[in-house]
């Protein structure tokens, strides 16, 4: 992590402040020379927990894990400094160790460093679709501060990076692979990632000019109460995007599958589809990785075929594509959709106002006439 960021960092029990202890730390060689903190702890005194700081990355959950025990395996000297202290032991919110395990899996087994897509998506694809399609607003605003909130392998925070020129960008997932992309981008010194929860972000609030989570919040136990965790973050007159899942996606052609027949097996496909997915997710979510592991790759090379027929880089397309994106559709126990209204209502009742929609003819024209789906907002925070 850079030293910087050590002053917004707060205990995420208790909102205090953290003391950092270093045990390595390394010397990037980029364009500016600049050190990052590779291993070490961060302590709250207070109450004796301490947070490891691991591959360049603050581990910030509220409960213990497997990492927790390498960590200690791994720095057992360094840590017989600090014997008074312990691993936070907090239960997880609920369905958060599934959440955690499923996208650790899809992140770690299908992604790569040099992958030339991210689900169906070209670097310059998601520079792109956040320029013209979700965050147009950008170009008459001024963005210094952002938190990307699940981040994933880290290719969408570049992406923003590029977008909003912003100088302090926080990352934060709470799945392992995060690791994977501290180190890949190490050498970016604007750019810190940290594993945590969204219900617990361990950093000072009302601290950014943006905050900015993409198919994410869907996927925890309570879209709303995952909206109103990340919106305590944003800055007065910051900007807070989400998009989420559209509850009116699958009923898209309801009312003209009458009028032919290809509109009619269209809407009834999208109906069966919907009704195989609640049906098979809770399953896969909740199998051992082993047998979910076997689930996947068998539905995988089902659907390759298929799959290649309908995305936009063809050419580009690989089963693990494939597989990485029928793992984000059937392994994550949660994925809720909602309807326009009940999101602007959620905005409304935070106090932002909603100066943005997703540009429908904008993607269109970047993806080859295809139609964007689910709901992209972004708010201004118009209250403190």
């Amino acid at each position: 992590m850079l030293h910087k960021f050590i002053e917004i960092l707060r205990c995420p029990i208790d909102g205090k402040e953290l003391e950092l202890v270093e045990f390595f730390k390394e010397e990037i060689d980029a364009q500016v020379k600049f050190v990052r903190i590779k291993n070490g702890l961060l302590l709250n005194k207070r109450q004796n927990i301490c947070y490891p700081i691991f591959n360049y990355t603050p581990i910030m959950v509220c409960f213990e894990t497997n990492l927790h025990k390498s960590f200690s395996d791994l720095f057992s000297q360094e840590l017989s400094n600090y014997k008074s202290y312990s691993f936070p032991k907090l239960n997880p919110e609920k369905g958060e160790k599934f959440i955690q395990n499923s996208f650790s899996e899809e992140w770690g087994l299908t992604e790569t460093e040099n992958e030339e897509l991210s689900f169906q998506r070209t670097d310059q694809d998601l520079v792109d679709l956040n320029k013209l399609v979700w965050l147009r607003w950008l170009k008459n605003n001024t963005v210094s501060s952002l938190l990307n909130v699940g981040c994933g392998a880290g290719k969408e925070t570049m992406a923003l990076q590029k977008v909003t020129k912003a100088e302090n960008i926080i990352a934060i997932d709470s799945n392992f692979s995060i690791l994977k992309a501290a180190e890949n981008y190490k050498k970016d010194q604007f750019v810190n990632f940290i594993l945590c929860s969204l219900f617990h972000i361990p950093l000072e609030k009302e601290t950014f000019d943006l905050v900015y989570s993409q198919g994410v919040i869907h996927h925890t136990y309570s879209t709303n109460d995952a909206f109103k965790s990340i919106s305590k973050f944003v800055k007065r007159n910051g900007f807070l995007f989400i998009w989420v899942y559209g509850l009116e996606d699958r009923l898209a052609y309801a009312n003209v599958s009458m009028t032919s027949l290809r509109l009619f097996i269209k809407h009834y496909l999208i109906q069966i589809n919907w009704a195989i997915e609640c049906l098979i997710r809770p399953i896969i979510g909740r199998s051992s990785p082993f047998i979910r592991n076997i689930l996947i790759k068998t539905i995988s090379l089902i659907l390759h075929p298929l799959w290649l027929t309908r995305v936009i880089h063809r050419d580009k397309w690989k089963f693990k594509n494939t597989e990485h994106n029928i793992r984000d559709l059937f392994s994550p126990i949660y994925a809720w959709r909602h309807g326009i209204n009940e999101v602007v209502e959620w905005y409304e009742n935070a106090d932002f106002t909603v100066i943005d929609l997703q540009s429908q003819k904008a993607y269109q024209e970047l993806f080859n006439g295809k139609k964007i789906q689910g709901v992209g907002l972004t708010g201004k925070k118009t209250k403190q």
